[in-house]
């Protein structure tokens, strides 16, 4: 996935680089804890993205976020912009499948994601006037 098509995905390289990416966000511990395992390269997207109880995971962020944009939208009526793209993008990380995101493509998966949760914040700056 991080790697041109001809190299293997568990190779060397790819094990040192996704290695990285779990040190890069303080994650090598709670990975091993988790898979009680080495690293396998595809273990560490799933982990990274898709985890509901892997606190800096996309999914668990989102799965939180999505809430409290309704708490809020509740205690104050605004919402109108950022409350249905909040829930729609928890909703579809719920839904999300590891081999449907590497057939699009991991980098493009993480331009959308990044892609849309820039929109909710801009929604959310102003829904509530943070602008």
């Amino acid at each position: 996935m991080l790697l041109p098509v001809n190299e293997a995905l568990a190779g060397e390289r790819n094990q040192h680089q996704w290695d990285t990416i779990l040190r890069s966000v303080s994650a090598v511990g709670a990975y091993r804890y988790f898979y009680c395992d080495r690293l396998r390269p595809r273990q560490v997207p799933e982990f990274l993205m898709l985890r509901p109880k892997m606190p800096r995971s996309l999914r668990f962020c989102c799965d939180l976020v999505a809430p409290s944009l309704a708490t809020l939208a509740g205690r104050t009526g605004g919402g109108g912009e950022s409350l249905a793209p909040g829930e729609a993008l928890a909703a579809d990380l719920r839904d999300a499948d590891l081999d449907a995101i590497a057939r699009q493509g991991l980098h493009e998966f993480l331009q959308d994601f990044l892609r849309r949760n820039s929109a909710i914040s801009l929604a959310v700056a102003a829904d509530y006037h943070f602008d």
